[in-house]
């Protein structure tokens, strides 16, 4: 029995990317940039020298970063064999 294969049509993922891309940009820039009411750059820069704003802004954007590299790097591929053929489903042959 076969199991079906749902395809992702390439607006879809366009549309992820944009979303995720916008919200990394927050994620970088919320701290550095006065964005009306979002923030306060006033009160974060008081609360320690730059060096560590650039520490902690490193520190939590990094990982969503590589993120939405590997949502680039595979932007448009095939959904991996995992999926289609369910988990635990390979065999030492096949390793």
């Amino acid at each position: 029995m076969s199991k079906q294969v749902f395809q992702v049509s390439h607006r879809i993922e366009n549309i992820f990317l944009g979303f995720a891309s916008v919200y990394l940009l927050f994620l970088w820039l919320h701290d550095w940039i006065p964005l009306g009411r979002l923030n306060d750059v006033a009160a974060v820069r008081s609360q320690g020298p730059v060096l560590g704003l650039v520490v902690v802004t490193t520190i939590q954007s990094v990982s969503f970063s590589i993120g939405l590299w590997f949502s680039v790097l595979y932007l448009w591929q095939p959904c991996p064999h995992c999926y289609t053929r369910g988990f635990g489903s390979t065999t030492a042959s096949t390793l």
